[in-house]
C-alpha cells in the first residue's frame, strides 16, 4: 500500500508477566523461560523498530538493569509492579488488562503519543515495520487488529484456516478453543454483549466473537476511554475474554475507523495457554487476494457499526484498492 505518510506518535507496549502464579489456562509457567522469552522479544523489537518501548510487569520483576542505555537513552521505560494478586479466576486477560492500566497510569511515553500498538510481550511480530507503514497511511488514527472465528472454527479444514493462517499452532497439537482464550464449552451469552443488536452481530461467521489480541494498533484514547473502563467486565472462568472485551469495545466505540491489518501478521512465538509454539505465519494465497479479503471485512464490518461511519478518503480508499486487487 503507496501512500503519503501522516506524522502520528506511535508507542510499542509490552505486557508481561514473569510468574503466573498459578493462572488458569496457563500452560507456561517456567518463570525462567518466561523471562528468557521476554528478554528476548524486547531484545527483537530495540533492534528491529525505532519506536519508544514500554515495557510493563506485573509480578515485580525489573529488568532495567539489563537495559541501562536504552533507559537513559529514552529508548526504554521499564516499569513493574506488585499485580499479580487478583482473583485468578478471572484469569490472565483480566490480568492482562490491569498491566495496561498501570502502564497508561503511570508511563511517561504513554503519555504522550496518539497510537499504542500493544503486543503480548514474549512474542515478536517479525514484520512489524510493515505493519506500521500501512498504519502511518490512514489520514486519521485507526485501530487495526486481525479478526479471529470463535472455538469452534479455530479447528476448521485447512482451506477454512487458509484465511486466517496466523491462528496455526504447531501442527503436533490440534488448535483448540482455549488457545486463544476462545474455549467454545463457555458460550458468551448475550447478556455479556449487553445488547441484543451485538449478539446478533456476534453471530456473524466473519465476526463471531472476538478478535485477535495479541497484536493491536488502536488509539491512545480509545485504550483508555473504550477499553480500559470496562476492564471489570473480563472474566475468563465467565467466558467473557479480553477479546471479547476489545470487539465490543471497538463495536460500541464513534470515534474510530477499524481496518484489518492488510499484511498478515508474522508472529514468532509460543501460546502461554498450551505451551505449544505458533506456526511462523505465511499468507497461503496470493498477497492481493488476502488484501482484497480484508478490505471486505473492513466494508462489512463498518456497515454492522450501529455508531459509526468510515469517513468517504476510507471508502474511497477502500473501492480503489479492492479494484486493484481484483485486477491483478
Amino acid at each position: 500500500m503507496k501512500c503519503c505518510r501522516v506524522h502520528r506518535r506511535y508507542v510499542l507496549l509490552l505486557t508481561a508477566c514473569v510468574n503466573p502464579g498459578g493462572m488458569p489456562f496457563t500452560a507456561l509457567t517456567d518463570t525462567d523461560q518466561r523471562l528468557h522469552q521476554y528478554l528476548d522479544a524486547l531484545d527483537f523489537y530495540l533492534k528491529e523498530t525505532s519506536l519508544p518501548i514500554v515495557f510493563c510487569e506485573n509480578t515485580g520483576v525489573d529488568i532495567s538493569s539489563r537495559y541501562i542505555s536504552a533507559v537513559r537513552s529514552g529508548r526504554l521505560e521499564c516499569l513493574c509492579f506488585d499485580g499479580n494478586h487478583f482473583d485468578h479466576a478471572k484469569g490472565k486477560g483480566y490480568g492482562e488488562a490491569l498491566i495496561m492500566d498501570y502502564a497508561f497510569c503511570h508511563s511517561q511515553f504513554l503519555a504522550h503519543c496518539e497510537m499504542v500498538v500493544k503486543v503480548t510481550g514474549r512474542l515478536k511480530v517479525e514484520n512489524i515495520d510493515r505493519l506500521l507503514r500501512d498504519n502511518h497511511c490512514f489520514l486519521s488514527p485507526t485501530l487495526q487488529t486481525f479478526p479471529i472465528q470463535n472455538g469452534a472454527s479455530l479447528q476448521a479444514s485447512a482451506s477454512q484456516q487458509s484465511s486466517a493462517p496466523h491462528l496455526h499452532i504447531d501442527s503436533s497439537q490440534q488448535a483448540s478453543a482455549s488457545q486463544l482464550h476462545t474455549d467454545s464449552s463457555q458460550p458468551t451469552s448475550a447478556s455479556q454483549f449487553h445488547t441484543e443488536d451485538f449478539e446478533e452481530f456476534s453471530s456473524q461467521s466473519l465476526f463471531p466473537q472476538m478478535i485477535d489480541s495479541r497484536l493491536v494498533m488502536a488509539p491512545h484514547a480509545f485504550w483508555l476511554q473504550d477499553f480500559l473502563s470496562r476492564k471489570e467486565e473480563i472474566n475468563d472462568t465467565a467466558g467473557f475474554y479480553f477479546e471479547h472485551l476489545l470487539l465490543d469495545a471497538l463495536y460500541r466505540c464513534s470515534r474510530f475507523a477499524w481496518f484489518p491489518f492488510l499484511h498478515v501478521p508474522q508472529i514468532v512465538g509460543v501460546s502461554g495457554t498450551s505451551g505449544q509454539p505458533y506456526l511462523k505465519d505465511s499468507p497461503r494465497r496470493h498477497p492481493r487476494s488476502f488484501m482484497g479479503d480484508m478490505l471486505g471485512a473492513a466494508v462489512r464490518f463498518d456497515r454492522q457499526r450501529p455508531c459509526y461511519k468510515m469517513p468517504l478518503y476510507l471508502q474511497t480508499m477502500v473501492f480503489l484498492m479492492r479494484v486493484v486487487c481484483k485486477l491483478r
